[in-house]
């Protein structure tokens, strides 16, 4: 925005006071002057600052965007690992799980197995010699009663033998389990 001579006249005093007026031309026009050069320092001191702010500004805000994309970038990282955490987690639960099943059938398939083994005329003397092991381990004062697989179970004072086929069963399949697991996948036995 300039400021030009024309825009800015002085009014005319009137009647007698044009001698003045006219005496006073060159200073009014020279203080016009001085004020459209101080006009014209202050535009242009306004200008740079005002280029200097918008600079200052611009540069601020790419930071600003360059540091959310930062954050975004390392809250994306840090949410995608959470979720892969949380995934390994469940599929591990599941694993898990399943291999659960799959020992509880194991177990309860060997159970039926073995379930009629101690009925019959066989029996007794098989829950002899059961009788006679816990006696040897645990002493010759040892209680001995059958269990309801045909088993016994065998208690002396705080100590106890449990010889009943379910605990031979679950004692099998944890052993050849435990056996199993120790192997490299692929090796036989």
């Amino acid at each position: 925005m300039s400021v030009s001579a024309s825009a800015t006249t002085v009014p005319p005093l009137g009647g007698a006071d044009v001698a003045l007026e006219t005496d006073l031309a060159p200073v009014v026009e020279a203080l016009l002057a001085a004020a459209r050069h101080d006009a014209g320092h202050i535009l242009a001191a306004a200008r740079a600052s005002a280029e200097q702010t918008t600079t200052a500004a611009a540069g601020r805000a790419a930071q600003i965007l360059a540091d959310a994309a930062a954050a975004g970038t390392a809250d994306a990282r840090a949410a995608g690992a959470a979720q892969r955490r949380a995934a390994r987690r469940s599929a591990h639960g599941i694993v898990l799980a399943a291999r659960r099943r799959a020992y509880d059938a194991l177990i309860e398939q060997a159970r039926k197995a073995v379930a009629g083994l101690l009925d019959g005329p066989a029996a007794e003397p098989v829950r002899r010699q059961l009788s006679e092991a816990a006696r040897q381990i645990l002493g010759p004062d040892t209680q001995v009663r059958v269990t309801s697989d045909g088993g016994i179970l065998a208690d002396n004072g705080p100590r106890r033998l449990n010889l009943s086929l379910a605990a031979f069963v679950d004692r099998a399949v944890a052993t050849v389990l435990a056996r199993d697991a120790a192997q490299p996948p692929g090796a036989g036995p």
